[in-house]
């Protein structure tokens, strides 16, 4: 508890402090002594002093987002599985490829196992290291984390979905009952792209989403060659066969094609709910629809 003064005493005279004091403060050594559990004080009084742009996106207490600041790589490693067992402090996991792989595959580990059955939202970031042909670092996280997506309420992966297909178990695990959010990098353009379509993956993709009833939305900031929308792609996978309540596609506004509307590639159901966007402006589908007949 005198640490917990000690610190309380050191930042409280400044009213905003910059990145470089909390960088002090943490690089003077870890704040606390190995210990299996970080008292609440300890984290309220961090992350009074917050700065706002951060690499970890996390989430504490379920309900309010923050940018943490200290990076985890300053403290020693037994705070940092004690910060991320915490399942009452930590609803999401943000995995970096700078950590060592043991260090993060322990982190990992010790999250999932403390974390019970609370819901999971889970982001990876995927690195040039992460998915190398020569480290098998990003297979492993997968692996891991594969059994615990049951219970997963948002999955986000900066990749392909090949990557994920070819980790996930052949006929485990593909129902995904509190799933509402699924968004990947190139997912779906890796899916239209004819020279980018697998058959496996694109089995295991359509089956992932038929198994996952509260599934609403869909995102993909992956460019779609508008060549190659075939109409097979939206039926087999949405047609019908699984409700969504909103897809979202981030695409060019030069890769909207008006035959898409006038050939019936988008079928009538998605013209109320297909959203698609562009990093310059947001098009509804009511303005699109107009300016293509």
């Amino acid at each position: 508890m005198a640490q917990i003064t000690n610190l309380n005493e050191e930042l409280a005279p400044v009213e905003h402090p910059t990145p470089v004091l909390i960088g002090q403060i943490t690089q003077e050594g870890p704040l606390l002594p190995p210990i299996e559990r970080i008292p609440t004080e300890i984290l309220d009084t961090i992350f009074t002093f917050i700065h706002e742009s951060a690499e970890y996106s996390l989430t504490i207490n379920a309900s309010m987002d923050v940018s943490l600041f200290l990076s985890l790589s300053q403290v020693c490693s037994r705070w940092r599985i004690a910060i991320l067992s915490q399942p009452d402090m930590w609803a999401s996991i943000s995995i970096d490829a700078d950590y060592v792989e043991v260090e993060c595959r322990n982190i990992v580990n010790a999250h999932l196992r403390n974390a019970g059955s609370h819901p999971l939202r889970i982001k990876l970031a995927a690195y040039p290291n992460f998915m190398s042909p020569r480290s098998t670092f990003g297979d492993n996280v997968l692996r891991m984390i594969f059994p615990e997506l049951q219970r997963c309420e948002e999955f986000t992966f900066s990749g392909r979905l090949s990557e994920l297909a070819q980790v996930a178990p052949s006929k485990l695990y593909f129902t995904f009952p509190h799933l509402h959010s699924l968004t990947t990098d190139d997912c779906l353009s890796a899916l239209m792209d004819g020279i980018g379509l697998v058959p496996p993956t694109f089995c295991w993709f359509s089956r992932a989403l038929k198994n996952a009833p509260k599934l609403a939305t869909v995102a993909t900031p992956g460019i779609v060659s508008p060549q190659v929308l075939p109409c097979r792609l939206l039926t087999t996978i949405y047609g019908g066969e699984l409700e969504i309540a909103q897809l979202v596609l981030i695409l060019r506004l030069a890769q909207i094609r008006r035959t898409w509307f006038r050939n019936g590639l988008i079928p009538d159901p998605w013209h109320r709910t297909l959203s698609c966007m562009s990093s310059l402006q947001e098009l509804s589908m009511h303005s699109l629809t107009n300016s293509h007949r």
